[in-house]
């Protein structure tokens, strides 16, 4: 029996991700976080391509950082709602330490709304 692709997908990850609550950025709602990447939701015509780098803004608890990044894959939800799987790409250690820190920020957050 071969395991399911989602699962492969899960070893390949560098890091553990973070679900988040009121993320954003300007691809659309960030669904969870990581050090390496994020998945977003959004509604709405796709303005990226799979394998198309490009620099993002991504607004976590007031704070704005812009991070390059390539688009991993694109999902189709439903209709009009789609999901993107980004990896960041050229950032420094102290960019990914502050990433991560505002990532946990938001998901400390998230759970405290429910």
């Amino acid at each position: 029996m071969k395991d399911a692709p989602e699962a492969h997908a899960q070893n390949r990850r560098r890091h553990g991700r973070l679900k988040t609550e009121g993320t954003e950025s300007s691809l659309g709602s960030v669904v969870d976080i990581s050090a390496s990447g994020m998945r977003i939701h959004r509604k709405g015509a796709i303005p990226v391509q799979e394998g198309e780098k490009f620099r993002i803004d991504v607004q976590i608890d007031k704070e704005i950082m812009s991070i390059d990044v390539i688009v991993r894959r694109i999902r189709k939800l439903g209709r009009r709602k789609f999901e993107f799987g980004i990896e960041f790409i050229n950032m420094s250690d102290e960019d990914r330490m502050r990433l991560t820190r505002l990532a946990r920020i938001a998901a400390t957050s998230a759970r405290a709304m429910w």
